[in-house]
């Protein structure tokens, strides 16, 4: 899983979270696609990191994270 390379313990624990919401979500049929990119965005935030700061740590583009983040 990616987040087994991310360093940061912190920051692995918060995307193990959205993971964790994701499989809730899409047990209840919602559309987990309209809530993770907010939640990506609220993480990143709160770990002032720039999206290309976070693009780094998994090994994708700034432009990627900006997509993901819009939903």
């Amino acid at each position: 899983m990616l987040c087994n390379y991310i360093i940061n313990p912190q920051l692995r624990i918060a995307l193990y979270s959205v993971y964790a919401i994701l499989l809730i979500m899409k047990k209840t049929k919602e559309n987990p696609l309209s809530h993770i990119g907010k939640m990506i965005s609220e993480v990143r935030e709160g770990h002032k990191m720039t999206q290309s700061d976070l693009a780094e740590k998994i090994g994708t583009t700034q432009s990627v994270v900006a997509r993901i983040e819009k939903g």
